[in-house]
């Protein structure tokens, strides 16, 4: 991160911090404050345990065009929720990338695995299933096995867990339905959810992504109707 990208941090996370009107910005600061502060929200709203936990967030990199130019870019920069150790030294609990059109919306939160994502038992699920030319359908008893919270036979729970978290995204992310749910074993013991959300009049169209061990979130994508 330059200089002047870690400047834009600091001022972004206290902001955030001490709830100053980020109206109050200049413009061209005022963009990334928002984007900053939209990613702060966006991660609190998917881990409110770490929330509790008074974990802490930070942003770790940045790439991509500013959000006030014209030309059709994205804005992109890595943000990571660290342990209550602080940001020196602290452990990473989940980190990922945050991406924004020129439009200022969010494109998408891309979450990478962690151990505190059970990601070590899912790698071990699918290694299981890899290569084979068996269905899904067969390893169903394996599956129901392995001590999954959200199995394969959980649609109803993971219904109802995409509703619960979306309730927290809301006023981010605008007033949703939960159009469906589907269980992909071989995708990293996944389950992805489509949501079809409305804000300030426009409709918008979202993958969540929930870790089957725990249900715990591992994305959101924005993506035109299908």
């Amino acid at each position: 991160m330059g200089i002047a990208s870690y400047r834009r941090a600091k001022l972004a996370l206290l902001a955030v911090a001490l709830g100053v009107p980020i109206t109050l910005c200049a413009a061209p600061v005022r963009a990334e404050v928002d984007a900053y502060a939209t990613a702060h929200r966006l991660f609190a709203a998917l881990y409110p345990t770490l929330v509790k936990e008074r974990a802490i967030f930070a942003v770790t990199g940045d790439e991509g065009a500013p959000l006030y130019l014209t030309e059709p870019r994205l804005r992109r920069f890595r943000a990571a929720v660290l342990s209550p150790l602080g940001a020196l030294g602290g452990r990473e609990i989940v980190a990922g990338d945050v991406e924004f059109g020129v439009d200022g919306e969010l494109v998408g939160l891309s979450i990478g695995d962690t151990a505190w994502l059970n990601a070590d038992r899912r790698h071990e699920i699918q290694r299981t299933m890899q290569g084979s030319n068996y269905d899904d359908d067969h390893f169903a008893p394996m599956l129901r096995a392995a001590g999954l919270k959200y199995g394969p036979d959980s649609h109803a729970d993971v219904i109802e867990l995409a509703r619960s978290t979306w309730a927290r995204l809301e006023p981010t992310l605008g007033t949703a339905d939960v159009t469906g749910a589907t269980f992909h074993p071989r995708l990293m013991v996944t389950w992805r959810v489509e949501v079809h959300a409305v804000r300030e009049g426009v409709a918008s169209y979202y993958t969540l992504v929930f870790e089957a061990v725990e249900g715990k979130s591992l994305g959101i994508a924005r993506h035109e109707p299908r």
